[in-house]
């Protein structure tokens, strides 16, 4: 039993010292280009080691992106709680994914639409980060940053398919990522803003 607790404590660590070495692999360099055989090595294990833990390049793939939503969760939830109000909230939050974005590489990007349960898995965070979006819109309407006038339920499907939009036309290939976070989501957020939203907004894009 005890030899039995031992060895899950220890495929434990191995499966995060795993996902620390490949995750950044990953983004830095693209997804086909990092083997298995890389990971291995680094780790100093075998890539039969690897596979007992994982069972292919996919499964890594989706387990670095669920550990890496899960901690960056913890985050946002501690930003909008301890907030003085939604737009600070939004704004922290706007800085979050601009520095999250300059870190990736765009073979990433074109490599990552190649794995069909890595899509999927996207398909149902969408639903998540929608009700997210839709609960700061909600108290962004009621703290007067926000219109009242506006359908927010097509508004938000509109950001999604532009989002959807920059990927299938890989745009990202002749603009930066920072440039289309700005030109996408933070123009969009800022033609819903009140006159006091907008206010609060300026002062966040002129210190881009």
């Amino acid at each position: 039993m005890q030899d039995l607790k031992c060895n899950t404590v220890y495929k434990l660590s191995l499966r995060d010292k795993i996902l620390d070495v490949a995750m950044p692999l990953f983004v830095a360099n693209g997804i086909r280009s990092v083997k298995m055989d890389d990971i291995a090595s680094i780790l100093s294990v075998s890539k039969r080691t690897l596979y007992e833990i994982f069972q292919d390049k996919e499964d890594l793939l989706l387990a670095g992106l669920q550990r890496g939503d899960q901690k960056k969760l913890c985050r946002v939830r501690h930003i909008v709680a301890t907030s003085c109000d939604v737009m600070d909230a939004i704004i922290a939050l706007c800085k979050i994914q601009t520095e999250d974005i300059n870190d990736v590489s765009l073979q990433y990007v074109s490599d990552i639409s190649r794995y069909p349960r890595i899509l999927e898995y996207f398909h149902t965070e969408e639903k998540n980060v929608t009700a997210f979006t839709k609960e700061l819109i909600r108290r962004g309407v009621e703290e007067g940053y926000f219109l009242t006038t506006v359908n927010y339920d097509l508004v938000i499907n509109l950001w999604i398919g532009q989002r959807k939009y920059v990927m299938n036309e890989q745009m990202y290939k002749n603009h930066s990522f920072k440039e289309l976070y700005f030109n996408t989501t933070i123009v969009s957020l800022r033609g819903v803003c009140t006159l006091r939203g907008v206010e609060r907004l300026d002062r966040y894009i002129r210190s881009l």
